[in-house]
């Protein structure tokens, strides 16, 4: 089963905090995939919380590595937009 990932669940995966262990269950899953922006996600909210000190700019720099190494395949999301947007209509929620 492919299990689709997000950057807030990336980031569970090098900072502890509330729902990492369920983010860290996927990682047992053998197809975790990711809009191609995860990881450029994922690295602001590393620089936002050493922007405010909850972690240094040395383990900012190290958490940023451990997830350029998860097992996460970043796939394309432009060509799926038409799709979300219409799901999003259906379901009145935001795309992002």
């Amino acid at each position: 089963m492919t299990i689709v990932v997000d950057a807030s669940v990336a980031v569970k995966w090098v900072l502890r905090e509330i729902g990492s262990d369920a983010a860290d269950a996927l990682l047992d899953h053998d197809s975790l995939i990711a809009p191609s922006i995860w990881l450029a996600e994922a690295t602001n909210a590393l620089w936002r919380r050493a922007r405010i000190a909850e972690i240094t700019a040395e383990e900012e720099s190290e958490r940023l590595s451990e997830l350029q190494n998860a097992p996460v395949a970043s796939v394309a999301f432009e060509h799926h937009l038409d799709r979300a947007l219409k799901l999003a209509t259906e379901i009145s929620h935001p795309i992002a």
